[in-house]
């Protein structure tokens, strides 16, 4: 049975990419399952953190997602299958002296254009907005009940904001992972994916589940301290704790549409160490050593906890 995870914000930087490969990581060295990755984001930056610079090659190929949507939906050519899309064992991570079982669908920047040009296909046959994200999610799904129980868990990657391929994401998605830093543009980016989340997205049906992971928090962390001056206070607020706390009260009242993780992944340099280590072609790297000491513990944490989610 296939598990399929969308991770989505209306706001970039918010660690969207790091949490993706590195919950695959913990996937592909804890487990026995296939883990698949598929990258719906025009920056490709998944794509580039598993197969490095071997990306040029796979576009020249047109073996990209943004390739096979565009022949699929547009038909003019006939794709090849969705299965020859797929890079198998992308990954350099090692656990138990074997590679993690991470393969992936890569992205490129032409997945823009290609939206654009799917977009407005469908517009000049008199499809809706609504419309044309049911057709892209129902090729997607389709193609997808192509690999059968080959990879368990698939992990989609999406671009900021909400375009009909993120929103067909969400709608195939099992759970929506929203990564979020503590802090107030950030907050304001996740109250408004929430909104959209509820109500502009007809075809996510109302039990999907929306759940927060705090990401570069420094809430544990002196440095995300300033002086407080509102309301006649003057002191030292720490602001990443105070939208974590704030964030956790709002996902518990009623009505609220999401959860929050209990674990959080704190700021740390070793994090876009991991990111671009993966890029490096024939050299591989333990899990302890690419997510050392705390930062790969929380990320165990959190693994554990979106397989409970699952259940």
């Amino acid at each position: 049975m296939k598990q399929i995870i969308a991770v989505v914000n209306m706001k970039g930087g918010v660690g969207k990419t790091s949490t993706v490969v590195s919950l695959a990581d913990a996937l592909g060295t804890t487990t026995d399952d296939q883990v698949l990755i598929i990258d719906v984001d025009t920056q490709a930056n998944a794509s580039y953190c598993l197969v490095g610079d071997r990306i040029r090659d796979i576009i020249t190929a047109g073996k990209t997602i943004d390739t096979f949507l565009h022949q699929s939906i547009l038909g003019d050519t006939s794709p090849d299958p969705f299965v020859d899309h797929i890079q198998r064992n992308v990954s350099n991570t090692k656990a138990r002296n074997r590679q993690a079982n991470i393969s992936l669908i890569a992205s490129s920047t032409h997945l823009r254009v290609s939206e654009r040009e799917i977009l407005r296909h469908y517009t000049n046959s008199g499809k809706s907005l609504d419309g044309i994200e049911i057709e892209i999610l129902n090729t997607l799904r389709r193609e997808m009940a192509t690999l059968g129980d080959e990879f368990p868990y698939i992990i989609i990657d999406c671009a900021p904001g909400i375009s009909p391929f993120t929103s067909a994401a969400i709608g195939l998605a099992d759970l929506v992972i929203i990564p979020t830093i503590p802090d107030f543009l950030s907050d304001l980016g996740l109250n408004s994916f929430l909104e959209n989340f509820g109500k502009n997205l007809p075809h996510v049906v109302a039990s999907r589940e929306a759940r927060v992971l705090f990401t570069r928090s420094r809430a544990r962390s002196k440095r995300s301290r300033i002086w407080n001056m509102s309301k006649g206070k003057n002191e030292m607020t720490n602001t990443h704790k105070k939208y974590e706390d704030e964030i956790r009260a709002r996902s518990r009242s009623d009505g609220a549409g999401f959860k929050v993780f209990k674990t959080t992944i704190d700021e740390s340099p070793a994090m876009p160490a991991a990111m671009s280590m993966g890029a490096v072609q024939g050299k591989t790297v333990t899990f302890q050593q690419k997510y050392p000491g705390k930062l790969g513990n929380s990320i165990v944490e959190f693994k554990d906890e979106v397989l409970e989610a699952l259940l």
